[in-house]
């Protein structure tokens, strides 16, 4: 299967009427939520630049499979949980930084949006949902109308799926790397909430 038939898959078919109900409007987001705090420019730029910095090192984005890339270790979280949004937001407007944001979202979207994985536990799609939401900008500025679908339904089966199970969420002690949010169960329905509010069906 490519990657536009991933996406295709993703934006429409029996997954989406199964989800929607059939005849129903596509989704669309109708708010954006601010993000109060401002990323750090330098990790942003190293994003433009084609490099994912990781601590006092950086990963040519490149070499990023994200297919093999697991769940496990400070890169893996830093990916799946898109934080890296807000580095890139600090660092250029949506029109310079959407193509990469994109990028990187289509290439998670083939590699973990078909199905449940390793990458939808709890605590990353409680972080997800928020940079998802919060820098929507960023990746839906495409005119692909077909990628565009297979992230709102994305984010919608994500928040559904955080519902459902975040009281498995692994816990802040369990050995994570430590994240831009600690979470409990209030703040997964938090961001569950956010999500349903952005999204609209209409």
């Amino acid at each position: 299967m490519t990657a536009s038939d991933v996406v295709g898959k993703l934006a429409k078919g029996s997954l989406f009427s199964r989800l929607f109900g059939a005849g129903k409007a596509p989704l669309r987001l109708v708010a954006v939520p601010r993000d109060h705090i401002v990323g750090d420019r330098a990790r942003g730029d190293a994003l433009l630049a084609g490099r994912f910095p990781l601590g006092n090192q950086e990963v040519a984005l490149k070499n990023i499979d994200f297919g093999s890339l697991g769940t496990d270790g400070a890169l893996a979280h830093a990916i799946h949980g898109f934080s890296w949004l807000r580095d890139l937001a600090a660092a250029a407007s949506r029109e310079q930084g959407s193509r990469l944001a994109e990028a990187i979202a289509g290439r998670w979207l083939v590699a973990h949006g078909t199905k449940p994985d390793g990458a939808w536990a709890p605590e990353l799609w409680g972080e997800r949902l928020l940079y998802w939401t919060a820098y929507a900008p960023y990746i839906l500025s495409s005119r692909d109308t077909g990628y565009r679908s297979a992230i709102l339904n994305t984010l919608a089966r994500g928040a559904r799926h955080l519902d459902a199970n975040a009281d498995r969420a692994a816990p802040a002690s369990s050995g994570l790397p430590p994240g831009p949010v600690q979470w409990s169960r209030p703040s997964l329905s938090t961001a569950r909430n956010r999500a349903c509010r952005a999204l609209n069906p209409g």
